[in-house]
């Protein structure tokens, strides 16, 4: 009890300045400790996952412009279309749809290339493919764990969202 008494004056600043240190740290994570030292290459939409974290890091200036109830707003949709994708991403991964058609992306092939260099060049052309699971913990994949963690984000958003237009701080029931 002592413990969720000290939560009770969070404010919607608290909680967008949070967001932004998550997502933050969220990028730093997929992008240092799974892709580059764990090695596991990332798919398209893998990719697309971690663009609404960018949007959150990057659009928090309104944070710093006094505009609470703006940067709340578009923090926790940002997290809702991180969850539709990677729910998008997770029923790919365990075949309940195919999301082969949106996954690959295009060589680039200019028109200058030579035919024996766009040999090479595809040659070379890894593609990682969405519907592969590149590794479980606990059983599920990391776009089973971004989608839990954008959905456990976007309801604490919209929580707040709501509490911003009722009263200045969330009073937790004793």
């Amino acid at each position: 009890m002592y413990i969720l008494n000290n939560f009770r004056h969070i404010t919607p600043r608290h909680v967008a300045a949070a967001f932004t240190l998550i997502a933050f740290l969220t990028l730093c994570f997929a992008y240092f400790i799974i892709e580059k030292t764990l090695g596991f290459k990332p798919c398209r939409l893998c990719l697309f996952e971690r663009l609404p974290y960018a949007v959150v890091l990057f659009g928090s200036v309104t944070l710093a412009l006094n505009q609470v109830k703006v940067t709340l707003c578009y923090q926790t949709f940002a997290f809702f279309i991180g969850t539709l994708l990677s729910f998008y991403h997770s029923g790919g991964e365990r075949g309940l749809w195919s999301v082969e058609a949106g996954c690959y992306g295009k060589a680039f092939t200019p028109a200058t290339m030579s035919n024996a260099d766009l040999a090479e060049r595809l040659s070379n052309f890894a593609v990682v493919k969405c519907s592969d699971i590149p590794f479980t913990l606990l059983g599920l994949s990391p776009a089973n764990y971004n989608f839990l963690f954008s959905l456990g984000l976007t309801m604490i958003g919209g929580y707040f969202i709501l509490l911003s237009f009722k009263e200045k701080t969330v009073s937790i029931p004793r």
